[in-house]
């Protein structure tokens, strides 16, 4: 059976990509209970459980994908499904963002996050694509 190369390393990278963004997103949610204590006098505009639980959701959805992804590298399967995931990600995260966010620097930042999301989603779509 005959495979390109390059869209077979295209895809290794798109799993390691993806692995990291899952990796990142289970620290987030491990460290929840962790910051607990720091920040009982804070007002939050979400409770950190369910702050966690969000980004324990994503980090579990973002390890499997790598995991599908790097499946489908080996049998040249289609990868449809990871730009609407990488799509869904970046929208769960911007209406967190937009509804929660109270503080002016995290407003601030705004900028920045909708950089970087187009990175994240043009990147995602490079990576996935199945011409060489």
């Amino acid at each position: 059976m005959e495979y390109n190369t390059s869209i077979v390393r295209r895809r290794r990278l798109l799993a390691l990509f993806y692995g990291a963004i899952g990796g990142a997103n289970l620290i987030r949610a491990a460290l929840a209970p962790q910051v607990a204590p720091t920040l009982t006098d804070w007002s939050l505009s979400l409770p950190l459980k369910w702050l966690a639980a969000f980004y324990l959701a994503w980090g579990v959805a973002f390890v499997g994908a790598a995991f599908l992804v790097l499946r489908r590298a080996r049998h040249d399967g289609q990868l449809r499904w990871v730009l609407p995931l990488a799509g869904s990600y970046q929208l769960a995260l911007w209406v967190l963002a937009l509804s929660a966010a109270r503080a002016s620097y995290a407003r601030s930042l705004w900028a920045r996050d909708l950089l970087l999301t187009g990175i994240f989603l043009g990147l995602t779509a490079f990576l996935a694509r199945d011409k060489a």
